[in-house]
């Protein structure tokens, strides 16, 4: 079995494609809130096609795996 290395992004070296409403880091934790309507969906059932949702975006090696949590 092959050892897992974790790093933690800061996410000031992330780059916002459509910023969210507000965000905020509070400790590890950034808390965005996103523009009511703005989304990622594609080709739903009701014709739905939206790419307008905030995203923070940042580079990483493609042969590596990432972990994404969220607290509601």
């Amino acid at each position: 079995m092959t050892e897992q290395k974790r790093n933690r992004m800061k996410w000031e070296e992330g780059v916002w494609l459509n910023p969210p409403l507000s965000v905020r880091q509070e400790g590890q934790w950034l808390k965005v809130v996103p523009e009511k309507g703005r989304d990622f969906w594609k080709k739903t059932l009701y014709d739905f096609e939206y790419e307008d949702g905030p995203a923070l975006l940042a580079h990483w090696d493609r042969h590596t795996a990432v972990e994404v949590s969220f607290h509601l």
